[in-house]
């Protein structure tokens, strides 16, 4: 008997804005996802990628994924640009995680809408998403997941 062949999985990308000591790209890449952060105080990058080639490397940890790694980026998040986390056929699927505050969500949520491929997935913690670019998918204490809206082909929204 033969098997059908498996369907191939699209990619995903973990990208965490305001990386800060990198626990979350290593958790990420820990569970075989290539993880980007961006981190702007050049203290917390550093500390990032130390942090991350120890725990590589360590014995006691539990063993990472052959396919996970880390990267981290000393940027302010305003001169990140999403689209380098896509593929040539933009199915990469993206994750970013973010801990903004309220002042600069408005303009992140277009920011990321603008830039971000459709199949993208914002993690959000506390703080919300302009509902006009994001959909709400989930939300418990302080936790908001939000999927990307789709772009109508005229530039609006669906």
């Amino acid at each position: 008997t033969s098997s059908a062949p498996e369907a191939e999985t699209p990619p995903v990308v973990i990208v965490d804005l305001g990386s800060g000591d990198g626990r979350v790209c290593i958790a990420a890449a820990r569970r075989g996802y290539h993880a980007v952060g961006y981190e702007f105080n050049p203290m917390l990058v550093m500390i990032s990628i130390v942090w991350s080639a120890f725990d590589r490397f360590t014995p006691t940890t539990p063993s990472w994924s052959t396919s996970g790694s880390t990267s981290f980026y000393c940027r302010d998040l305003w001169n990140v640009n999403l689209n380098n986390h896509t593929t040539t056929s933009d199915d990469t699927n993206v994750i970013i995680f973010v801990y903004g505050l309220f002042p600069i969500m408005e303009r992140l949520s277009k920011k990321l809408y603008e830039e971000a491929p459709q199949n993208t997935i914002v993690v959000s913690n506390v703080f919300t998403m302009d509902e006009n670019y994001w959909e709400k998918i989930y939300h418990r204490e302080e936790i908001f997941l939000y999927k990307r809206r789709r772009k109508q082909k005229h530039g609006g929204l669906l």
